[in-house]
């Protein structure tokens, strides 16, 4: 909090004698001196005395609705964001969502429903089976925080299995680093990053009165604008809000024509953040995109006007996407997402329509224009990918030249797309493949033990979120777009009762070619080895060697060099090929397995999904064949 150690500087200048400063050091040292007691926090004060860099690519978030609110109101729309090919749904739901809570703040500065429905939902995240995402919690003030925690703490008196996943997430980590679950309050959330971000606004009308702005918390102080846009941008995967404010109530922002200022920033940055999510709940584009446009013109940013997207770059990308329309029948959109991962053309599912299956780069004006053409493209190209995108590129001599063969060549793309989505099983983000993945309806379930209505309007809740068709390069916030890469995601192993499951190493090869490669025993890692391409062991970074690791994502290749251990995935393609030439079969129903891409890596289903949702990892599969199990 950033009037934390406020009392331990205090003092009161007026009590010092009132000096005149004439000698120039002496001068400066008063100035540095009025700056450091004057700044807010470090933030501020290093603002103040250092040149500012920015940061401007996103990863963090799977899903732009996720950061387009905060990229719009706090950073001017400067952050560049890598748009999914599939947006994350979860049973219909998007990566963010609003559900209104019928609560009353209480005098003891509580919210009892809101507290009850985020418990309940906590609850039912940990009831689905493993890989389960990370967890977080944030709320308004630390009575409610508290409030949440005790809730917690009596269902896991009351409940041996809850309170066995309680303990493992509260104490989880992922290589090395705290991934544990954690109720925190607006202040204290700063640094944590977790896939799942759970809300609770803890304010609304009070018990005996209506409400009023003035009970907002850290929000009403100076500085509140920054306290939220913390908050709400840790999540990777999923947001939800449960709130009992009358959101209309709670500023101006979207009536008034005067900018605010100070205290009323943070009040009206909480109004549009919450009709925004409202917005997107609803799935009304057209009303989020004018709430982005006030947050916009609301922070005094001036909008880009380089950010309008929808048409076409060149005559060449024209002529491209008119005849993908006329002459193949799909769907295209003209430059798709923002800044430099800007799409050409993005060629839409044919039956879900909400989806991209294809991404086509043409070598226009973008490409010409880049200092290091090659190596940005190459860059960018795997940051699309691992959100989902096959990226195919025409060339602008190919097109002039033969452009009914390049057409063949996309309709052919299309045609694998489409088989490779239909064998895997993947809805598409409509719907999850492994049991693990279902969707429950809360609040007022059945089966929870906790009492009383508390007044939500029944909602899907995620047991895990699903990104269909993800990689994972990584799950860090904005920054260079460097360092290893790798799938985020959680540890593979059931949860049973006692103490947190051991951690089990990945499987680790040496780089020696494909057909030689394997470890004593370890059939399936020499298998994948097999079918993979000799130019896939090339490092696509340093062009050193790769060697081939088993982890709790799935097989993938790690650059052997000790300075670069850049890591790329191992295609869902190449490992279906492999659980055919291996003959694995389902342990629950015998049909023949399938390789598939969840949102904590890739898994092995059941080609019978939806009838059988039997699901296991590439780790414990790794050790089936290793005992002669199939």
């Amino acid at each position: 909090p950033t009037i934390f150690f406020k009392s331990a500087f205090d003092f009161d200048e007026e009590d010092e004698p009132a000096e005149e400063i004439t000698e120039a050091s002496e001068i400066a040292d008063h100035q540095a001196y009025a700056v450091t007691t004057g700044a807010e926090d470090l933030l501020a004060l290093a603002q103040a005395r250092l040149p500012e860099a920015h940061l401007n690519v996103h990863y963090r978030s799977r899903d732009p609705r996720l950061i387009a609110f905060s990229n719009a109101a706090f950073y001017g729309n400067r952050l560049q964001i890598p748009q999914a090919a599939t947006p994350i749904r979860v049973d219909g739901a998007p990566a963010l969502s609003l559900v209104r809570v019928d609560g009353r703040y209480s005098s003891a500065r509580v919210n009892q429903r809101e507290a009850e429905a985020v418990v309940k939902c906590i609850r039912s995240i940990w009831a689905g089976g493993v890989p389960c995402p990370t967890l977080g919690v944030v709320t308004f003030n630390e009575p409610q925080q508290q409030l949440i925690l005790d809730l917690l703490d009596d269902l896991a008196r009351r409940d041996p299995a809850f309170s066995t996943r309680y303990s493992q997430e509260l104490a989880r980590q992922d290589e090395g680093q705290d991934v544990g679950f954690f109720v925190k309050n607006l202040e204290a959330v700063q640094g944590d990053e977790r896939d799942v971000m759970l809300f609770s606004t803890t304010y609304g009308p009070r018990e005996d009165r209506p409400f009023s702005r003035a009970f907002l918390g850290p929000l009403n102080q100076a500085g509140g604008e920054r306290r939220l846009n913390v908050a709400i941008s840790r999540a990777k995967l999923w947001v939800r809000i449960f709130t009992s404010l009358p959101i209309e109530q709670v500023a101006d922002a979207m009536s008034s024509d005067t900018v605010p200022t100070g205290q009323g920033l943070g009040r009206a940055m909480l109004q549009l953040y919450l009709l925004y999510a409202e917005a997107v709940t609803r799935g009304s584009d057209e009303a989020a995109r004018a709430i982005l446009e006030r947050a916009v013109r609301v922070s005094g940013y001036v909008m880009d006007p380089a950010e309008s997207r929808g048409t076409e770059d060149s005559e060449f990308e024209v002529d491209v996407a008119e005849k993908i329309r006329t002459r193949l029948g799909y769907r295209v959109d003209p430059q798709v997402g923002s800044g430099a991962f800007r799409i050409d053309l993005a060629v839409r599912h044919p039956e879900d329509h909400g989806c991209y299956v294809l991404g086509i780069e043409c070598d226009g004006r973008a490409y010409h224009t880049a200092p290091t053409a090659r190596a940005y493209d190459l860059w960018r190209q795997r940051i699309l990918e691992d959100r989902g995108w096959r990226i195919h590129r025409i060339w602008s001599t190919a097109w002039r030249q033969d452009p009914e063969g390049e057409l063949e060549k996309i309709e052919r793309v299309m045609r694998e797309q489409l088989a490779a989505r239909r064998q895997t099983k993947e809805q598409i983000g409509i719907r999850d493949i492994q049991e693990s993945l279902d969707t429950v309806s809360l609040p007022g379930s059945a089966d929870h033990e906790l009492n009383g209505n508390d007044g939500a309007k029944p909602a899907a809740v995620p047991r895990a979120v699903e990104i269909p068709n993800g990689g994972g390069v990584n799950g860090a916030s904005a920054t260079e777009p460097s360092g290893p890469q790798r799938a985020v995601g959680v540890p593979n192993d059931p949860v049973a009762a006692g103490p947190a499951p051991q951690r089990r190493s990945p499987a680790r090869l040496s780089s020696r070619p494909a057909s030689q490669q394997g470890r004593a025993g370890d059939k399936l890692t020499a298998s994948i080895a097999e079918e993979l391409p000799t130019t896939a062991w090339k490092c696509p970074k340093c062009s050193a060697r790769s060697k081939l690791e088993i982890g709790r994502y799935g097989p993938f290749l790690k650059c052997a060099t000790s300075g670069c251990q850049h890591n790329v995935s191992v295609e869902v393609g190449v490992l279906g090929k492999v659980l055919q030439a291996l003959g694995i079969t389902c342990p629950k129903c015998g049909a023949q397995t399938v390789a598939a891409q969840g949102p904590l890596g890739k898994f092995v289903g059941c080609s019978k999904y939806p009838q059988c949702r039997a699901g296991r990892s590439w780790l414990e599969l790794r050790d089936e064949v290793g005992r002669g199990r199939r």
